[in-house]
């Protein structure tokens, strides 16, 4: 590489990382609002508590049982190997929690507790078991986001996305040399498929990442739509990012494997509150997984994770997300009204957050700041100049503080 290109290549990353800082948040916040973050259940706090910790920080983690249990039911958890076997308050010990062959996390003995009656037998209705390597586990969306840009793109090439877009795939994409290129998608308007299907010809793109619900307007479309999107662009790679999917009534899991050329990414950062353990999936043809899985590094998430994943996933974690996400929606209901009562424009929303347009994002901002709530505005960003995204708490007590503190923050809505 020449001195120039190298300097090209340098210009290149520090243009892509200055596209995306985590905000700031204010000294004595204690409603994170800002960051769409769930609300870990209390089974898999336990199960973490319960866990050999020597152990798990100083194996290398790998989460081949995790993923045989997303393979086994995406939708649910299933009671084959790789399951969290759950009884009263605890979590299993054998091999169920965390494969315990040598150098996998495994729990302590004297823990086993497995309660027969809570434990599922197969995966969810209408969502069928996949075939072994078709799920890869990730530190998160935003790694299997990497790897497939990684994979798919190269210098010159095109990634469609839709604006306003979740920034990570403007930011992944660039770091590969290649250019995303936005159709808009502005909240409360229907998914723009024509307009995409024209612009993936027209530019040839390489791969088009939908995110639905869509970040930051909490904007859905159908899993329909994504087939015949991916139909028509059948030499692009399709990305379906699914990260608030359980808040929606139009989830997309039905979708992995329904294409050669679809991907379906999830996290396990919302509905399930684990965003501290950076863990997520992505599924798809077990080719295109083989070559995401050599994209990046050969263990993307810790023992902890995979602990806090398998619990997760288990009948009673999966009955506490559940309750949580029921929660929510009545909370995000709740708040479009409240919006509208206050004067402001909210958009509609089938994720865990309410995007709205208002008189000064800036003075709702400091003004719930000072009741200890961080929101997300979105100062310099084109488009949503005036507006604000506050995440649901998914909690009695944060709901009334966020409640009050929109009612005294009128003037600014």
């Amino acid at each position: 590489m020449s001195g120039n290109e190298a300097a090209a290549a340098v210009e290149v990353a520090a243009q892509a990382f200055a596209g995306y800082m985590p905000p700031s948040v204010a000294a004595g916040t204690r409603w994170f609002l800002d960051a769409n973050e769930g609300k870990p259940g209390r089974f898999v706090v336990e199960a973490l508590a319960a866990t050999d910790a020597v152990e798990a920080i100083r194996r290398y983690p790998r989460a081949t049982a995790l993923e045989a249990d997303i393979e086994a039911g995406p939708g649910m958890a299933n009671a084959g190997p790789g399951m969290a076997n759950a009884g009263p308050g605890m979590v299993s010990a054998g091999p169920g929690m965390v494969n315990a062959r040598p150098g996998m996390v495994s729990a302590r003995p004297g823990m086993v507790s497995a309660g027969p009656e809570r434990l599922s037998a197969g995966p969810a209705p209408g969502i069928a078991s996949l075939p072994a390597g078709s799920v890869l586990v990730t530190a998160g969306s935003d790694d299997a986001i990497a790897r497939a840009c990684r994979v798919y793109l190269g210098r010159g090439d095109r990634l469609l996305v839709f604006e306003p877009a979740f920034e990570m795939y403007a930011i992944s994409s660039r770091l590969v040399g290649a250019e995303p290129l936005g159709v808009a998608w502005p909240e409360g308007t229907g998914f723009p498929l024509g307009a995409a299907i024209d612009a993936g010809r027209r530019s040839g793109a390489k791969a088009v990442a939908v995110a639905t619900p869509a970040n930051p307007t909490g904007t859905v479309t159908s899993p329909e739509e994504l087939l015949e999107l991916a139909d028509a662009l059948p030499e692009a790679s399709i990305w379906v990012d699914g990260a608030y999917g359980e808040f929606s009534e139009r989830d997309t899991l039905g979708l992995i494997l329904a294409r050669p050329n679809i991907l379906v990414m999830r996290t396990f950062s919302k509905a399930y509150g684990l965003a501290g353990m950076r863990l997520g999936w992505v599924a798809g043809p077990s080719a295109r997984i083989a070559a995401l899985r050599g994209a990046g590094a050969p263990y993307p998430v810790g023992g902890l994770s995979v602990v806090a994943g398998l619990a997760a996933r288990s009948p009673e974690g999966l009955r506490q997300k559940d309750a949580f996400v029921e929660r929510v929606k009545k909370e995000r209901e709740d708040l479009y009204r409240l919006f509208v009562r206050l004067g402001a424009r909210p958009a509609p929303s089938e994720a865990n957050f309410i995007m709205a347009r208002v008189r000064s994002p800036q003075g709702v901002k400091a003004s719930l700041a000072m009741a200890g709530i961080a929101i997300r505005v979105f100062a310099g960003r084109q488009g949503l100049e005036d507006a604000i995204r506050i995440s649901c708490p998914g909690e009695v007590e944060g709901w009334a503080a966020l409640e009050a503190a929109l009612v005294a923050a009128k003037e600014w809505l």
